[in-house]
């Protein structure tokens, strides 16, 4: 890795394109890659000088990971409290059987 590569952060246009590539990377069912975003931006957020686009980016990379993080907790809690009552639909959707 080059060490003497030109951050992306530190120019606008850098900013904007790397936290909207980001952003949209979340919904091709890589929801961690919003956390991600908004670590990576965190910092930049108290500036003033931050676009305005990155930090909408930031704070909806935040919500949309949050939803869909407790959407996963909540299915995961409704699959493996209820898929012994959905008969062969609940057996047919797990890869094996738990004894």
């Amino acid at each position: 890795m080059n060490s003497d590569a030109p951050d992306p952060r530190r120019t606008t246009g850098g900013m904007r394109r790397v936290s909207k590539r980001m952003f949209i990377a979340g919904f091709f069912l890589l929801p961690w890659v919003w956390f991600v975003n908004f670590f990576y931006f965190y910092k930049y957020l108290k500036y003033n000088k931050t676009p305005k686009e990155v930090k909408q980016y930031v704070w909806l990379s935040l919500i949309f990971g949050i939803i869909t993080t407790v959407l996963m907790f909540v299915w995961y809690f409704v699959f493996y409290f209820g898929y012994n009552t959905w008969g062969i639909t609940g057996e047919n959707l797990i890869i094996f059987l738990p004894k």
